[in-house]
């Protein structure tokens, strides 16, 4: 796989070539940063993230070889790590923060859901709805007020249910029990503090969406066409429009979009070969969506523009279950499973050190030349006075380009590359 690169010049276009990046050492495109958070043991299962008021990132997981309930965050430049329950088997958790920041996780324990969160450094635990019927998919938000809502699927009943917490008690209700409805459910609360839900109706394999209105709750089915609603996730737009991310499998495991503007739901086509959805919106109130390559493994991350979607592989091979979150500069956060390694890792990607950042370009014939990135965070090929190459790489001729650097916060890059020139460029 490559790193998706173009090298813009006013003397040369060029795309990424189809040389092989095995060899490189940091296979990432410009721009992006990914890194362990957890190697020990075989973890990051069923991640979910959320960014606090300073952008810093909060990750709940499981530890599959423990069977334990985790929690990962980044202050000052290192993980924090730790086991928040470590009497419960693998399943799913959601995760989210109150205005002071403390993390609150919705989970299931031995199929009951549990909820925890922490104050001044310590764990408490309640379980909202102790059964006899059972919970999975789980769903978390929480209000202006740091109480805790919970969307989630309830078994052997096949229904959606939804649990809150005022004045410290729970309330508990069935949204919707026609046929077996409910998994992978996805929960957002909009500005009075109203849920809105996307899940699966599995009976049809539809995609369904459920709101309460202020007095009872609506429930509508938002696509039946073929088998969707898998992995769906939600996001409202500041005018409380619902944005649905979900895998429709009846087509080559198609990655989609749903917004509804009013009452109509428009439906688009993300990307084929996509599974695990998660979304996210921007200042603008563009989405952004994380998911894994089904055949490949490969995360990957889409973002809609005026001009469409723009999808980009960022880290290659067997890779799972993501979670997405924009920071304040609509920066993409992102955290996921190395399923193979089992490992929880993270990606961001950060905005470039403006000004002269140097590296090294050594074309297939010739020597090298430096390269240097500009304000406008695109690499220019140039020598090291600045000046425009006169020896310019063939067409069709393939250059390795190296680039080096600080980020914002002064961490050390590098990122590498192979480009090969398709035709020359017009000043």
């Amino acid at each position: 796989m490559l790193v998706a690169a173009i090298i813009a010049a006013s003397v040369l276009t060029a795309i990424p070539s189809s040389v092989a990046n095995d060899q490189l050492a940091a296979p990432y495109p410009l721009g992006w940063h990914i890194e362990t958070v957890d190697s020990e043991d075989y973890v990051g299962y069923e991640s979910s993230l959320a960014l606090d008021s300073a952008g810093n990132p909060h990750i709940s997981y499981y530890d599959n070889t423990n069977y334990a309930l985790k929690y990962a965050t980044l202050k000052d430049g290192n993980w924090s790590v730790e086991v928040v329950d470590s009497s419960c088997g693998p399943w799913t958790s959601s995760i989210a923060l109150d205005a002071q920041d403390d993390p609150h996780i919705s989970y299931t324990c031995h199929e009951r859901l549990n909820y925890t969160k922490r104050i001044n450094g310590n764990w408490t635990f309640e379980t909202p709805d102790p059964g006899p019927s059972r919970a999975k998919w789980p769903s978390i938000a929480v209000d202006q007020e740091g109480d805790p809502h919970i969307s989630y699927h309830a078994v052997p009943d096949g229904d959606l249910k939804y649990a809150s917490r005022q004045n410290g008690s729970w309330t508990l209700e069935v949204i919707d029990s026609e046929g077996d409805v409910g998994e992978e459910s996805s929960l957002a609360l909009d500005e009075d503090g109203y849920p809105h839900i996307s899940y699966l109706d599995s009976s049809n394999m539809d995609l369904k969406f459920a709101e309460w209105t202020g007095s009872n709750w609506s429930v509508e089915t938002v696509e039946s066409a073929g088998r969707v609603g898998m992995f769906s996730s939600i996001a409202l737009d500041d005018a409380g429009n619902p944005h649905i991310s979900y895998n429709d499998y009846a087509y080559e495991d198609y990655v989609k979009y749903a917004v509804r503007d009013g009452l109509e739901w428009t439906i688009e086509i993300v990307d084929s070969f996509g599974r695990g959805t998660s979304i996210a919106l921007d200042s603008t109130g563009n989405p952004h969506i994380s998911c894994f390559d089904s055949l490949m493994h490969d995360l990957k991350y889409a973002h809609r523009t005026e001009k469409g979607w723009v999808v980009e592989s960022l880290d290659y091979w067997d890779n799972a279950e993501t979670s997405i979150a924009l920071d304040s500069n609509d920066n993409p956060h992102i955290s996921y499973l190395d399923w193979v390694q089992g490992d929880l890792k993270y990606a961001t990607f950060r905005n470039l050190l403006y000004g002269p950042v140097y590296g090294n370009a050594t074309p297939g014939r010739g020597p090298g030349q430096d390269v240097i990135l500009g304000s406008d965070v695109h690499p220019r090929i140039q020598n090291s006075n600045g000046q425009e190459l006169k020896d310019i790489p063939q067409v069709r001729e393939s250059v390795q380009v190296k680039l080096s650097g600080k980020w914002k916060d002064g961490t050390a890059f590098e990122a590498y590359d192979y480009i090969r020139v398709i035709y020359p460029g017009r000043k």
